[in-house]
């Protein structure tokens, strides 16, 4: 995970992550940018506000920080 290697490249520590996340079915935030062209390919946007991952692109995040962490 390039946030962690960019940290600890400085001597810092990453000291956690803030994630906007839900566990409603939507789809405000995809994963590569070539999934997303049109409003029509995100069909559960409902945020008035900060796009949100679905609990299954949290999970994702987590598991791939808790990775880089454990490296």
């Amino acid at each position: 995970m390039d946030f962690v290697r960019a940290l600890r490249s400085a001597g810092a520590h990453p000291g956690g992550l803030h994630l906007e996340a839900t566990p409603e079915y939507v789809t405000e935030c995809v994963e590569r940018p070539e999934d997303a062209h049109s409003p029509a390919d995100l069909p559960r946007y409902r945020s008035g506000c900060d796009p949100r991952l679905n609990a299954r692109q949290a999970r994702r995040v987590v598991k791939a920080f808790a990775t880089a962490l454990a490296a």
